[in-house]
């Protein structure tokens, strides 16, 4: 038996090695921060370890297709500026400069599907293959508008969307100085702001019906029908079925969810909490609608074919709901759509949603104001929202983790949208930060935020004064619309 000497294994090995793999692998491993001051020539020598490799055509086109298609969003950037550095006279093909064109697109998403074909075509590289994977980076990046439409699947008959309007304090009934719905006072700003995005998801739907949820009995008479005027010309003009509702006529908050409406509460668990209960009701809606909106005012319109486009009526047929994607795979209840007539998925959702809330606060009851409960049995701004996770447990298991399967969809949102939750400031007196619980009867306790104006304290729980006798009294919709 003969041995070869180390040279010549050195030798073997570097021949047998494949350069692209390297880089392929290094690609994967690249990060790249703004705060970063590393030179390019650095991180190309990060990337391209050994100069004196060769890289042919086809091993070119193969990285920067890795770079478009595989590489995190926030990477692409500098990995491209890294390969031009090292092969300065690289043309980008057809295909990938529609790719970057995407990339290039994603702070305005002014790309629709429609422009990505016509694009292809012009470079020679249409085929439906493209298409889709154009359309599968898209959604990954988070592109809102590049999507394959529906082609009229889904009619506008065949949906309801809703929105919510909840505020944090009563308006004063005494005064009586509210102009609108949406805060004290003439506060036209909010009234501008608020019906003026109704109005372009109206004009998005005509023929649609559309619902604005509120809650009556934190608002004035005036306040109703002024607001109700305005919805009444937004109907007419636009040419919707538009409604004004009371989220004290949802069986549930007649019966067993009341409580949790008490303006004491802070206002983002009863504004999730709605959202929740809305959804919940019209699930069994099956004979009027097929799927069910629910939308904060501030999500992008999107038309119907849109709305509805080939993967969120996929994931509709066969998980039978789809929430506004944050990350890969986490989502936000800013926007969702259930399916109608889905028990499995309702009964996951009531569950979840529904039901342990007031299981948690049945036992929470049984301890003292002074007790320390675990966080779980902390009811705050976040705590209707934290449902959602056992609700993926439930309904997704691990087989949707960070996959591109899982029922999701990308819309617009707001700079200020939370990304999985998010977080609020540490101020005691923020609002946002309450907590709550009850205790001997169904008028809460708070702890922070507005509870600071009756005790120093934020470590203790009191009534608001404002509001320990507050009782609801509903303003009749019916009376209004008559």
């Amino acid at each position: 038996m003969s041995i070869s000497p180390v040279s010549s294994l050195n030798e073997s090995v570097s021949i047998n090695r494949n350069p692209v793999a390297d880089v392929l692998r290094g690609i994967g491993g690249f990060y790249h921060s703004s705060l970063s001051h590393h030179t390019l020539e650095y991180d190309c020598d990060r990337l391209f370890k050994d100069p004196s490799e060769m890289f042919s055509e086809t091993d070119r086109l193969e990285i920067v297709n890795h770079i478009l298609l595989k590489s995190n969003q926030n990477n692409v950037g500098r990995l491209l500026e890294i390969v031009t550095y090292k092969f300065p006279d690289y043309q980008f093909s057809p295909f990938q400069q529609v790719l970057l064109d995407i990339f290039n697109d994603m702070e305005t998403c002014s790309l629709n599907n429609e422009a990505i074909c016509e694009k292809l075509h012009n470079g020679g590289c249409f085929s439906q293959e493209n298409l889709d994977v154009c359309t599968d980076r898209a959604f990954v990046l988070k592109h809102n508008n590049i999507v394959a439409p529906s082609n009229g699947e889904v009619k506008v008959h065949e949906y309801v969307l809703n929105f919510l309007w909840i505020n944090l304090d009563c308006q004063d009934r005494e005064k009586n100085e509210a102009q609108n719905v949406f805060g004290s006072g003439e506060n036209q700003e909010a009234e501008t702001e608020f019906l003026g995005k109704l109005e372009v998801w109206a004009k998005d739907h005509p023929g649609a019906k559309i619902n604005l949820w509120i809650d009556t009995a934190l608002v004035t008479e005036k306040a109703v029908r002024q607001t109700f005027g305005r919805l009444r010309e937004m109907s007419s003009s636009c040419g919707v079925d538009l409604s004004l509702c009371d989220i004290r006529a949802l069986n549930k908050v007649r019966s067993t969810m009341n409580r949790y409406f008490h303006p004491s509460i802070p206002v983002y668990f009863r504004v999730d909490l709605a959202k929740v209960l809305i959804a919940d009701e019209l699930m069994d809606d099956v004979d009027r609608f097929k799927y069910v909106v629910v939308s904060d005012i501030d999500i992008g319109s999107q038309s119907t074919e849109c709305l509805f486009d080939k993967r969120t009526v996929g994931f509709l047929g066969e998980c039978g709901y789809v929430f506004n994607r944050c990350g890969f795979s986490n989502f936000e209840n800013s926007f969702f759509i259930f399916a109608t007539g889905r028990k499995d998925v309702q009964e996951s959702h009531r569950e979840a949603l529904i039901e342990s809330i007031d299981e948690k606060m049945s036992f929470v009851q049984s301890f003292s104001l002074d007790a320390n409960l675990y966080s779980e049995y902390t009811f705050g701004s976040q705590t209707a929202f934290n449902g959602y996770t056992a609700f993926r447990k439930m309904t997704e298991g691990s087989g949707f983790k960070m996959s591109q399967d899982a029922p999701r969809k990308v819309v617009k949102t707001p700079s200020s949208q939370f990304n999985f939750g998010g977080s609020f400031s540490s101020n005691s007196s923020d609002h946002r930060n309450e907590i709550f619980r009850f205790w001997g009867s169904n008028v809460p306790y708070v702890k922070r935020g507005r509870a600071m104006c009756d005790t120093n304290s934020p470590y203790l729980y009191v009534r608001l004064s404002k509001y320990e006798h507050w009782k609801p009294e509903l303003i009749p919709l019916e009376e209004i619309e008559a």
